[in-house]
């Protein structure tokens, strides 16, 4: 009931941005951040529920801003922001080849 009501109450005025973060043991960073390095990290995977049983669809994207909003009692939340590819698109969607390796090709945002 208690961080109902501080969340209820809203953020402070400022927003703290990143450029990478961890947490749960997993490192990410923006997309701007990793374009030069040689291994990126910015790409993003969520696994998602359909109404059929059993059935997933997995989307991917870029992260391009790591966000943090506090609130009174040092209570903060982290927001990721992502620019998503279109998976069910079969010219530039997601492919998965005979190995179950998944391949993103990104479509113009």
């Amino acid at each position: 009931m208690a961080d109902l009501l501080i969340l209820s109450r809203g953020p402070m005025k400022y927003v703290t941005g990143f450029k990478g973060y961890n947490i749960n043991g997993y490192r990410f960073h923006v997309q701007d951040y990793d374009k030069g390095l040689r291994t990126p990290n910015y790409g993003i995977g969520v696994a998602g529920e359909t109404d059929e049983e059993e059935k997933t669809i997995d989307y991917f994207g870029e992260l391009t801003d790591i966000l943090e909003l506090q609130f009174i009692g040092w209570r903060r939340l982290i927001f990721f922001r992502c620019m998503w590819f279109d998976v069910y698109d079969n010219e530039t969607g997601v492919k998965m080849d005979e190995y179950d390796f998944i391949s993103v090709t990104p479509n113009d945002f």
